[in-house]
């Protein structure tokens, strides 16, 4: 397996477990029937389907409630999980206009521009979400994984590999990025 294809299958492993933690916390749990089946045993098409009238739900909510922040982020969340990067910007970005400061937000939404191949915009965020919460590592490692393989950089690459190295020095990951970055 490459770098990159390792690289790509662990954040895609992290995107799908922030997935089922968002859709599972937010369904309304139904009344459970001896052999009925749960949420966690949907079939895929279902999921999807009641992801989709979770999103319209959402909509809805968001139209009655431009300005709440929460559902908002929730919406774009929603977005992020199914893949609509347009959508989940749209969303992120109005988050981030009544609530500028938002690390978490301002993440999810580099994530959504990178997925666009606006690896510009995306860095950006990344680097205002670190110089609000040095401690958010996420940020640094999307803004590793442009370097080296969007941007095929290795310099910044390395710089921003030294800046995750300085802002988490005992962080177990080091030596594996190393290796598997080729840093």
């Amino acid at each position: 397996m490459d770098k990159k294809s390792f690289l790509f299958g662990l954040i895609v492993g992290i995107a799908i477990s922030g997935l089922a933690f968002v859709f599972y916390s937010n369904l309304e749990q139904p009344q459970q029937q001896a052999g009925s089946s749960t949420p966690v045993d949907m079939p895929e098409d279902e999921m999807i389907q009641a992801m989709r009238e979770q999103i319209s739900e959402l909509e809805e909510q968001v139209g009655d409630n431009p300005d709440d922040v929460q559902l908002r982020t929730q919406l774009a969340n929603f977005y992020y999980d199914m893949g609509e990067p347009e959508n989940a910007i749209k969303h992120y970005e109005k988050v981030l206009e009544l609530e500028p400061e938002s690390p978490a937000v301002l993440v999810d939404c580099g994530v959504m521009y990178r997925q666009m191949g606006r690896q510009d915009k995306a860095l950006e965020m990344f680097d205002k979400a670190i110089e609000i919460k040095p401690d958010i590592q996420p940020a640094y490692i999307n803004s590793i994984i442009i370097y080296r393989f969007d941007l095929n950089d290795m310099e910044k690459a390395g710089e921003a590999f030294e800046r995750f190295k300085k802002a988490f020095p005992d962080d177990p990951h080091i030596e594996i990025f190393k290796k598997e970055l080729g840093l």
